[in-house]
């Protein structure tokens, strides 16, 4: 089981749009930004795997 965890972010730091969910099965997904590419600054994304959790960050 993979929880995922995203929150988007503008330059100014207000946050624009924040994920959670939960796969079971191989982890594919995508997050959608096209609403939001003007506003963007950056995205965290939070995987875990049991007691692993991965970082990133996209600018």
């Amino acid at each position: 089981m993979t929880a995922v965890h995203f929150s988007m972010l503008s330059p100014d730091g207000k946050l624009i749009n924040e994920q959670s969910f939960v796969q079971q099965n191989d982890l594919k997904y995508m997050i959608d930004v096209s609403d939001y590419t003007q506003s963007i600054y950056m995205i965290n994304i939070s995987i875990s795997e049991g007691k692993v959790t991965k970082k990133f960050t996209v600018q």
